[in-house]
């Protein structure tokens, strides 16, 4: 649904409706309650974490809570190959997409 927003088309349309005889409204009811309830439920976000405000937002749920704080060492050892070589040269690493991460 949430793509069928930013594409600013209609359920159906995303799934090959094409207007026909009989059927020419592609923005009916049932595509429309979809959008408001996405709107809704979209509003019902925390826009800091993005969890329902009922969880986030609770007092209770600062002891309930906690944040994943796990290292990808993979992404860190890119990230610090980057920027050596950005250091090394001077600008950004063009190629900085191409790194991949290897086992040794």
């Amino acid at each position: 649904m949430k793509i069928c927003r930013q594409l600013g088309i209609s359920y159906k349309r995303f799934l090959g409706w094409m207007p026909s005889r009989g059927d020419e409204v592609e923005w009916d009811e049932t595509e429309r309650n979809w959008m408001r309830a996405l709107a809704e439920y979209e509003r019902s976000l925390c826009p800091m974490c993005g969890l329902p405000r009922t969880i986030c937002q609770d007092p209770k749920g600062e002891l309930t809570l906690h944040a994943e704080t796990s290292v990808c060492w993979a992404t860190a050892h890119m990230q610090q190959a980057m920027k050596r070589w950005t250091d090394a040269n001077g600008r950004d690493n063009p190629a900085a997409n191409a790194l991949v991460a290897h086992l040794t």
